[in-house]
């Protein structure tokens, strides 16, 4: 099975303003040598003074790219409802909290805590964790949910919490590092960045890997240039969501774009101004991302203990819990402007050639908690 990938352009990644951050992985390149691509994707995103993600305002329209709730603030509402029915399927307890990863510009929380007034027995109850590393956005999250009653906490970190835990994560995992193997001469190599002739910034085959060819097994005999892509999902989440799930109960809602694999493909993409990037080109200044392999982060989480639910399409998620009908009310006290404004919302994250086909939810859980809705 293949998956589509972007081809990438050729670029000089020193044809724009010097990036601070190019500077120091060109250093630490011609010292050290080649670097994995995970490594590559993580200092981009979160090195402590240069990461994209330490400083970009990254969403909304005069940024980088947009995500699903800042396209409808139904995608919120229908998160909030999710968490009220996930909070009830856990049997009501007392203790409970809501963790978003990632929040962005705190748009999702905010349209989701509204829907949730309609639960004020949760809402009493009910305390935020907000984790993120973006001084930027985390400005905006404040600003957003001033007026929110109840305690909201920001961390980068998920803090302990003794109760029970919905975790919420909206394209996140596909930010997670990833590695890429790229079959070279007969052999599957780990794939790195190096230096070319003129200092700038390439992909090569680095050194053979062994370790990983199990994922390979019901997969094509690959050619030279192929790409596999692999995530270490223990490492990065699994512990963490096995944490959690030692305090209290336990539920996460995930999010993302991406597919049923393993597959060959290359799917490492950047976006910058709204554009596709090439991922090498601007360094620390584009948003850095790879699909999500649904099917393998399914198997990690089952093999850690989890019950799993999913993955199904957005546009079922959402389908599920009611969009039509929550759509068909905001349209009946809407103005006409805000009546075309709420169709061509809905009609983005529910189109099955865009969001609502590309994004899947998948839903993971403690073991002995029911099935959760929509799935």
């Amino acid at each position: 099975m293949a998956m589509p990938g972007n081809k990438q352009a050729e670029f000089d990644d020193r044809s724009s303003p010097a990036s601070s951050l190019a500077e120091w992985l060109r250093t630490k390149i011609g010292a050290h040598g080649p670097m994995p691509v995970n490594s590559f994707m993580a200092h981009c995103l979160t090195h402590p003074r240069f990461g994209y993600y330490r400083k970009a305002r990254a969403i909304g329209a005069n940024a980088d790219f947009v995500t699903a709730p800042e396209v409808s603030q139904v995608f919120g509402e229908l998160i909030g409802i999710w968490c009220a029915a996930a909070w009830d399927t856990m049997g009501r307890p007392d203790a409970i909290r809501i963790v978003e990863l990632g929040p962005g510009r705190g748009t999702l929380m905010a349209d989701a805590l509204r829907a949730l007034k309609v639960v004020p027995e949760l809402l009493r109850r009910l305390k935020i964790h907000l984790i993120d590393i973006n001084e930027t956005l985390i400005a905006e999250q404040r600003r957003k949910l001033r007026d929110v009653d109840g305690e909201i906490i920001w961390s980068d970190a998920v803090p302990p919490f003794e109760g029970a835990t919905i975790l919420i994560a909206n394209e996140y995992l596909d930010t997670v590092a990833i590695r890429q193997l790229v079959f070279s001469n007969g052999s599957w190599r780990e794939r790195c960045v190096s230096l070319d002739d003129e200092s700038r910034l390439a992909f090569v085959p680095g050194p053979c890997v062994s370790g990983e060819l199990q994922a390979l097994g019901a997969l094509a005999k690959p050619v030279d240039g192929d790409i596999l892509e692999l995530r270490s999902w223990t490492a990065t989440i699994g512990d963490t969501l096995q944490s959690l799930a030692k305090q209290g109960p336990f539920a996460a809602l995930f999010i993302d774009y991406g597919y049923g694999g393993p597959a060959i493909g290359d799917t490492f993409q950047a976006v910058r101004g709204h554009a596709h990037d090439h991922p090498l080109a601007h360094p620390g200044e584009a948003d850095l991302t790879a699909h999500v392999d649904f099917a393998t982060f399914a198997k990690t989480m089952a093999d850690l203990g989890f019950a799993v639910d999913g993955p199904i399409s957005q546009a079922q998620f959402l389908t599920g819990l009611g969009i039509g009908p929550r759509a068909t009310r905001l349209m009946q006290s809407a103005s006409t402007r805000q009546v075309n404004e709420i169709e061509v919302g809905i009609q983005r994250l529910m189109a099955p050639q865009g969001m609502g086909g590309r994004f899947k939810a998948i839903a993971v859980r403690s073991s002995d908690i029911g099935p959760l809705a929509p799935f």
